[in-house]
């Protein structure tokens, strides 16, 4: 029906009156009222029955098929055809899912699983020590720091661990040859280091940005206070001599700075006595120059040389052969020796290393009593705190770090010579072990070599200190082993 019926003026008869066309629309009535009747492909989307349906469902990409149907138009041109919404991609998206209700959904510049073509997917995505990409639209390819593809298959990824690899050693295709292994990228012969020219024990040794060992100082069977300088070159294998201390001393601190110097700092003189003492070192011109002065005199005390490049000296014995609990460091490019906060607890023989986030951390030593102690400083707050006492206690040992690891070796306790080594992992301060020294060593330096290996230079046999080695132990990290 398309009229409706309405009363009359007497109230007793009908008149019928057609309901009225409109624009896309027919005329139609509904429960006594006139309406629209829209047009195939039409809709009267605002409601206004005097305009008719006055849009098109077929081609209206905000009401496409029906009313509020709205086309997508993210990353694209969105368009309605025969009311069904469709969309005209920007340069570099895509409609990977085929569905035009979330436009175009995919960056084929920056997406790995559509890199430049929907499905194209980069190799290597799962792939173990590998990043892979997508960088505008190409497929990118990287290992990890220490790694390589050495078999050339981007499904395996970087497989090749480049430290360890005797076959890959450093670099894809460079290997080891002569039964030699692979050690932190650098092939190595097993073997130990030859020993030094001089035997001695008190000495102190530093390892240079270049490679080469030095071992400084120490006492000898024939000198109190030994002014000899020996230098152990990687790619020889031998010792040579270099300029001598300009005085001697044993028991200072020795250190590497930030600087590739080496820097000798206090210990005792030929009389025995704790000097101020700082001669630094300059293998570029085989000369040794002074240094500022230690504020205070000192042997027998911890050194350790931050990341930022001070060098702290703590605790030990002063002139009188008292212990200290005074500590001082010389910050980079100052020339002067400033206190910091005293140390809680003053050890002498005690041994130090600073770790990768500044902190210096001193181990052992003795009070009178050899002790497990860790005293930890932080530079940043200038305050001192507690780490996990050593589960040895040990004096005169030597300790040296390996990235976040400290390894603690050697010493002397109240039952004699301590041959178990330590390590602590100075970020989760869990204590671990290595293979123990062949042999006890007392008042001996530790330095990790480029190599990744450990050597123990020097020192005495005995717990009387009144024997002089120069034999040279070699840890290897790959073998867990000594030599």
């Amino acid at each position: 029906m398309t009229a409706r019926q309405v009363c009359n003026d007497d109230g007793f008869t009908q008149a019928v009156s057609p309901c009225p066309s409109a624009a896309n629309a027919g005329p139609a009535c509904a429960n006594g009222a006139c309406g629209l009747a829209c047009n195939a492909g039409f809709g009267d989307c605002d409601g206004n029955a005097g305009n008719g349906c006055e849009t098109d469902l077929t081609a209206t990409v905000t009401a496409c098929g029906a009313c509020g149907r709205a086309c997508n138009s993210a990353n694209g041109t969105a368009r309605c055809a025969a009311g069904t919404c469709a969309i005209s991609c920007a340069a570099g998206f895509a409609d990977c899912d085929n569905s035009a209700t979330n436009g175009c959904e995919v960056s084929l510049l920056g997406s790995p699983l559509n890199c430049g073509a929907c499905g194209r997917v980069c190799a290597g995505l799962s792939a173990p020590n590998t990043s892979a990409g997508c960088s505008a639209g190409t497929c990118t390819f990287a290992c990890a720091s220490g790694y390589g593809d050495c078999d050339g298959s981007t499904s395996t990824g970087c497989e090749t661990d480049l430290a360890t690899s005797a076959a890959h050693c450093g670099a894809c295709g460079r290997a080891c040859t002569g039964g030699q292994l692979c050690s932190a990228g650098t092939c190595i012969t097993s073997g130990p280091l030859p020993s030094t020219p001089t035997a001695r024990n008190g000495l102190g040794v530093a390892v240079t940005p270049d490679g080469t060992l030095f071992a400084v100082g120490g006492q000898t069977a024939s000198s109190t206070a030994s002014t000899a300088v020996e230098a152990w070159s990687p790619a020889s294998n031998t010792w040579s001599t270099r300029a001598p201390l300009p005085r001697g001393v044993w028991s200072p601190g020795v250190v590497t700075g930030i600087d590739g110097r080496v820097y000798v700092v206090g210990g005792r003189d030929v009389n025995g006595n704790a000097t101020t003492g700082v001669y630094i070192y300059d293998a570029s011109r085989n000369a040794w120059d002074t240094g500022p002065s230690l504020t205070t005199t000192r042997h027998s005390h911890a050194i350790a040389v931050t990341p930022s490049g001070s060098i702290f000296a703590l605790s030990g014995r002063t002139g009188t052969g008292t212990i200290t609990t005074t500590a001082e460091f010389l910050e980079r490019g100052s020339g002067v020796w400033r206190a910091i906060a005293p140390i809680p607890t003053g050890v002498s023989s005690s041994r130090a290393v600073a770790g990768n986030d500044g902190r210096v951390w001193v181990f052992g030593g003795t009070t009178g009593s050899v002790v497990t102690l860790v005293q930890v400083f932080n530079p940043a707050s200038g305050t001192w705190s507690a780490g996990p006492a050593m589960p040895n206690a040990r004096y005169g040992h030597a300790v040296t770090r390996v990235g976040d690891t400290a390894y603690i070796v050697g010493g002397d306790s109240t039952n004699g010579l301590v041959l178990l080594s330590a390590t602590l992992n100075l970020s989760t301060l869990q204590y671990g072990s290595i293979a123990s020294l062949p042999g006890g060593r007392l008042y001996f330096g530790l330095a990790a070599l480029l190599d990744g290996r450990l050597v123990a230079v020097g020192g005495s046999p005995t717990s009387s200190a009144s024997s002089y080695l120069s034999l040279v132990g070699t840890y290897t990290p790959l073998t867990n082993t000594w030599r």
